[in-house]
């Protein structure tokens, strides 16, 4: 249930252990410092997408101390160090969002809608109706009108990531692929009405996501990324059933 960990394989004894595990931290490179005193590791807090703003930090051995290195609105991916341990090399990454609305006939360029910040991280777009629309913005949902103004935030956990959003037809509901820590498993398909009230788990897998409601309003398909398998639940929870 930790959002990220760090393990040590023992060459002499042949095992596996946990060294450090964090429930605040995703946790993607790490690099021994040549003296052996600790590890340079690149993190990100919250859920791990490599894409939103991972940055460099310092883990002390084998007292497990952590520590930053960078703190910034930047974003850094791979780390190596040189031989005598005073230079390190990164990959600096700027990554940049827009949502942008195109008529269904084509032919004309794109609107962006400019409310939103390039520096968002954009997770998924839906329609709520034909004058407002659904964002997922990493750890948030927030509804907005076409061109980006009179935003309502309906969810908002800076320790989540909300993968995708999807409006259920003929009821009151939306679900959306959620890692939410305080779920305990992974990315699960959640229920959440329209105006941000009576949010539900409704599945318990390790890795559930692309919700989407059937015609009628009361299946939820989505799939089970683990399993590679098709599956639906019934709108108002229950057991999962493969597809």
């Amino acid at each position: 249930n930790a959002l990220g960990e760090i393990d040590m394989f023992e060459l002499a004894g042949n095992k596996m252990k946990v060294f450090q595990r964090y429930a605040d931290k995703s946790t993607f490179d790490i690099v021994w410092t040549p003296d052996g005193r600790g590890l340079l590791i690149v993190y990100q807090r919250g859920f791990m997408t490599r894409a939103d703003n991972a940055q460099i930090g310092f883990v002390s051995y084998p007292q497990g101390n952590f520590r930053t290195v960078t703190n910034d609105t930047n974003s850094y991916r791979d780390i190596t160090l040189s031989a005598d341990g005073k230079t390190l090399v990164t990959a600096h990454v700027q990554v940049s969002h827009e949502l942008d609305l195109l008529p269904g006939t084509g032919g004309e360029a794109p609107f962006t809608i400019p409310a939103i910040s390039r520096r968002a991280s954009i997770g998924d777009v839906a329609w709520l109706n034909n004058e407002q629309l659904l964002v997922a913005l990493n750890d948030r949902i927030v509804q907005m009108a076409t061109d980006g103004m009179h935003q309502v935030t309906l969810l908002n956990d800076p320790l989540s990531a909300v993968n995708s959003v999807a409006v259920c037809n003929n009821s009151p509901f939306l679900v959306l692929s959620w890692y939410v820590p305080r779920g305990g498993s992974g990315r699960n398909i959640w229920r959440v009405r329209t105006d941000g009230s009576d949010l539900q788990q409704i599945t318990y897998g390790k890795d559930d996501v692309s919700p989407l409601c059937s015609s009628g309003g009361k299946w939820i398909y989505f799939t089970d990324i683990g399993g590679f398998r098709l599956m639906r639940v019934p709108l108002n929870g229950g057991k999962a059933e493969q597809v």
